[in-house]
């Protein structure tokens, strides 16, 4: 043991250490993918200064060695979930939705399994991030869909598939049906497909929409006009500075078959209704002005989609919650209840089956959000100056994160929100927490 001063004043008690190069490594890329950092990192020159400061002894790897460390730790963390899903005796839930990526304009299909395991702990994990190639048709994509069930030996233990309501996939499940045997699905099938109640109100809320369009398209036609060109979005800025209106939000406009896109045009146009009636008064050209009437109306259409906006906002923006013990009536235990959560499991051991029976459908998720949040963190990974990542690696990247925050989530006395990836305002001192999150990781 050596005592070694420091420029503090305290004292560091330096004992027995061995440096391990491979676990560094596997350490830095468990580091990469939760928290979403590039895979260029390890060239920047302030990342190599750090690690050099921290331990000498390391040697600071390529960005295509720890691509490759990545996709290591991908195979080590599929076998683990493959073997959890396995040893779980109750079926298993999918939800699945596909996205296309603005930059690299590549398909991708997120599959994602959800079950209630023995400790009646709602699980949910992503199984596939699956680049799929054009085009994209039903027969395309049930091939891809059976053929990872398969994979995962989940073909015999799905119950339902949650898919958002479009002809489409009406298809896609009845080629599904085909590929599969009925013996192995509740009822013969006739619950295989569970349609998706939040594209279900968005069909709606986009249907109303429609038919009160009329309100705010004055609105839409004046936005419009002042986005044409970059003179007039200058001679709009020129005009909130006289009427001392802060330009805080660019002008935006709207997809019509998009209603949230709708929500954000209204949300900014509402604050510059002075603005644009004050260039009304000074462009002969600007013939779209909206009425007070159209502006009350739009106001109006503006809070009620505040209210759902925010809700979506909510599933797909944040991280999920971690993992809430059940009773078989669905409800948080209670340690001071204790007495009804004995009795709720000495139900489960009497009626074994109706408890199974319970675990089968309490896990059915009624919206694809939990596959459509995967495409938040995907639009993170695959920006435009990160546009050229392989779709083997983009894979990594996002099951990686998926299972590397479950196993946080479940095996450690942290509490999740500690480690959310969603937050990037501000910085989070864990620093007396992080021993015990390196044991855990490292295994």
């Amino acid at each position: 043991m050596k005592t070694t001063p420091t420029t503090s004043g305290k004292t560091v008690v330096v004992g027995a250490y061995t440096f391990d190069q491979e676990n560094a490594r596997k350490e830095l890329s468990v580091m990469v993918c939760p928290h979403e950092y590039p895979l260029s990192i390890v060239d920047h020159i302030g990342f190599r200064r750090f690690c050099n400061a921290l331990q000498p002894l390391f040697k600071v790897i390529t960005c295509n060695t720890l691509k490759s460390d990545i996709l290591k730790l991908y195979n080590d963390e599929r076998s683990k979930t493959m073997n959890v899903l396995e040893r779980n005796k109750i079926r298993i839930v999918i939800t699945t939705d596909m996205w296309t990526t603005s930059s690299q304009n590549k398909g991708y299909m997120a599959i994602t399994s959800h079950y209630i395991d023995d400790s009646w702990k709602l699980q949910s994990r992503l199984v596939r991030f699956i680049y799929v190639p054009a085009p994209h048709t039903t027969e395309v994509l049930s091939e891809v869909l059976v053929e990872c069930l398969m994979d995962y030996n989940l073909d015999r233990k799905v119950s339902t598939l949650t898919v958002d309501n479009c002809s489409t996939n009406d298809v896609m499940i009845e080629n599904i049906l085909t590929k599969m045997s009925h013996r192995n699905f509740i009822l013969g099938g006739k619950l295989f497909h569970m349609r998706c109640c939040a594209h279900i109100l968005n069909l709606i809320v986009k249907d109303g929409l429609q038919r009160i369009s009329h309100a705010i398209e004055r609105v839409r036609d004046s936005v419009h006009y002042w986005t044409a060109t970059p003179k007039r979005e200058e001679k709009f800025k020129e005009t909130c500075v006289q009427l001392k209106i802060p330009y805080t939000k660019n002008l935006c406009l709207d997809c019509k078959i998009r209603w949230n896109s709708t929500f954000f045009m209204l949300e900014v146009a509402i604050v510059y209704r002075d603005v644009f009636e004050r260039l009304s008064l000074r462009e002969s050209q600007y013939k779209s002005l909206p009425s007070e009437k159209d502006w009350d109306m739009a106001d109006e259409i503006f809070q009620t989609l505040r209210g759902r906006e925010r809700d979506q906002a909510a599933q797909l923006d944040m991280p999920p919650p971690p993992s809430i013990p059940l009773s078989s009536k669905g409800r948080k235990f209670s340690h001071e209840d204790w007495q009804a959560d004995f009795a709720a499991h000495s139900n489960g051991a009497k009626f074994p089956t109706l408890q199974a029976i319970a675990r089968d459908f309490l896990a059915i998720p009624i919206s694809t959000v939990a596959s459509e949040s995967s495409f938040s963190t995907g639009g993170r990974f695959v920006m435009p100056h990160h546009s050229r990542l392989h779709p083997n690696t983009l894979e990594a990247l996002m099951c990686n994160q998926d299972w590397l925050w479950n196993e946080l989530g479940t095996t450690t006395n942290i509490g999740f929100e500690c480690y959310t990836i969603y937050n990037i305002e501000g910085d989070v001192d864990d620093s007396s927490k992080s021993d015990s999150t390196i044991t855990t990781i490292t295994g």
